[in-house]
């Protein structure tokens, strides 16, 4: 088996998440998990590396949910299982 490399602690993330590239393009995709540094989605659509998006996310805390507004930057695009694996690190998060 690998090694673990990663630093921060992921968590499961099921939703959908829509990203906006800075020239307009929506695209629609389903979170895998996240971290306090990144998330991880799946979509069908490639998204070159270096592509700033942003999107927001619904997070339930005790009987309520707050919708933080998210930016990122794709650092990585990973064909898998017909799909493609979108790593997205955060670059700013927004309580909305």
């Amino acid at each position: 088996m690998g090694e673990e490399r990663r630093k921060r602690e992921r968590f499961p993330l099921a939703q959908s998440v829509e990203l906006k590239t800075s020239d307009g393009t929506v695209i629609s995709t389903n979170g895998v998990d996240i971290s306090e540094g990144g998330i991880l989605c799946r979509s069908g659509v490639e998204i070159k590396p270096g592509t700033s998006v942003t999107f927001q996310l619904t997070i339930p805390i005790g009987k309520r949910e707050v919708t933080v507004g998210c930016s990122g930057n794709i650092v990585r695009c990973v064909a898998a299982d017909g799909k493609f694996d979108i790593g997205i690190e955060l670059t700013d998060q927004e309580y909305m």
